[in-house]
């Protein structure tokens, strides 16, 4: 800040303190209340996403890794694949079915 070569607390401070006796500490712009309302939702809803695509991830991975696969559908988490997906789960092991299960 203000071009010094040390860092520190106390240099900040004095230099906040140049800054804002000269009129020149410029202002922190804080969103209104629905604007962060709107952000936190964004923000929710792709933490959900990410958590959607991850167990859809580990569903497959453990599909793959007992060599199982669904080529009847595209999607195996629409509804039509959703019953063939539940049939390849079956076939799994009863301690693999019953994570798998879980997700």
């Amino acid at each position: 800040m203000l071009g010094m070569t040390n860092k520190t607390n106390k240099l900040d401070a004095r230099g906040l303190n140049k800054l804002q006796r000269a009129g020149t500490l410029p202002t922190v712009w804080i969103p209104p209340g629905d604007l962060r309302d709107k952000r936190e939702l964004t923000r929710a809803r792709m933490a959900l996403v990410r958590q959607r695509t991850q167990l859809k991830q580990r569903i497959h991975a453990t599909l793959a890794k007992y060599d199982l696969t669904i080529p009847e559908v595209n999607d195996p988490f629409r509804v039509k694949g959703r019953k063939l997906l539940k049939e390849k789960i079956a076939e799994l092991l009863p301690e693999t079915r019953a994570m798998t299960e879980m997700l």
